[in-house]
């Protein structure tokens, strides 16, 4: 499964049609191993390093007035994952087009 919600799903209070909404993408992750090796002074160290990175991203929309907010997270950021959040952005706003 490449999607978890992150925000709360709309409640019966929520605006029905926002007027205005900005959206954004972002990574999220680390880059979690450091290598360190011990050499004589003035000679570089020769070895492989292979980065091992975990990242998720978050696509995102804000209404700026009320700071409602609508916020999933993907593995990817790529057409496919941002085509599944304008899908349930529409599903959970059925009102705005």
């Amino acid at each position: 499964n490449h999607l978890r919600r992150v925000s709360p799903p709309a409640s019966p209070a929520s605006p029905a049609s926002p007027a205005l909404l900005f959206g954004d993408e972002s990574r999220v992750g680390l880059k979690t191993e450091l290598g360190r090796l011990i050499t004589l002074c003035g000679i570089k160290p020769i070895g492989i390093m292979q980065w091992k990175r975990e990242n998720f991203y978050l696509y995102g929309l804000v209404e700026p007035l009320t700071g409602e907010y609508y916020i999933w997270e993907f593995s990817h950021l790529n057409t496919a994952c941002f085509n599944i959040f304008l899908e349930q952005f529409a599903a959970t706003y059925p009102s705005i087009r």
